[in-house]
Parts: C-alpha cells; structure tokens; sequence
C-alpha cells in the first residue's frame, strides 16, 4: 500500500463531526464571550465612574473649606465689624461667640418689657 492509500483509508474510518453538536458549541462558546466581555465592560465602568465620583465630585473644594472653616472660627470668638448702611453711613457692630448669643437672647426674652410711659 502506498503512503496516499494509507492517507486514504485513514480519513475514511473517521467520522465527520455531527454539525448540530458543531453549531450548538459554536453559538454557546459565542454567546459566553460576548456576555463575558459586556459583563466586563460594565463593571470597568461602574468601578471608573464610582472612582471618578470618589476622587473629583465627592471632595470639597479646597476654597470652601477654607472658607467654611474660617467662618465655623468666627462662630466662636469676639470681634468688632462694620456694615455699610444704605445711606452710606457704616455702622460698628460687635460680633460674640453663637452660643453666648443664644444666653444672652434667652436672659433678655426672660425680663419684662420696658414701659415706655403710661397708656392712655
């Protein structure tokens, strides 16, 4: 026998492969990848914008922290400011710490109002 005849009988004794079971591992295989790479998509993207949200809009600005902070300070401490009235005129007022203002609002809504003269 010759190398081709033995080529010959060797590929006729094997059967060709069922196509349904071809076609069914195809399409199945097909499916999982692009369920696998669309499940993978949107978990990078998920997880890219949750670091986005963490990294930029989740933080302060640094200006109104500053500013909040410095305000928050004031709260607590005594100063003299001025205000500019309408008419142009600037009026001192004196700044005290929120809860010493709170005492003292409660110690004057607690005095009897002052008479203004006798009622007719």
């Amino acid at each position: 026998m010759s190398h081709s005849q033995q080529d010959e009988a060797h590929l006729g004794n094997d059967p060709d492969p069922e196509p349904g079971f071809t076609w069914f591992y195809s399409l199945a295989g097909t499916i999982m990848v692009v369920v696998s790479v669309f499940a993978v998509a949107a978990y990078f993207f998920a997880e890219q914008t949750a670091e986005f949200d963490r990294k930029v809009v989740d933080q302060p600005s640094l200006d109104v922290a500053n500013l909040r902070a410095s305000q928050e300070r004031l709260l607590g401490e005594y100063g003299i400011y001025t205000v500019a009235q309408p008419d142009g005129a600037e009026v001192k007022k004196i700044r005290m710490p929120i809860a010493r203002a709170f005492e003292v609002m409660i110690a004057e809504s607690k005095q009897p109002p002052a008479s203004t003269g006798p009622h007719k």
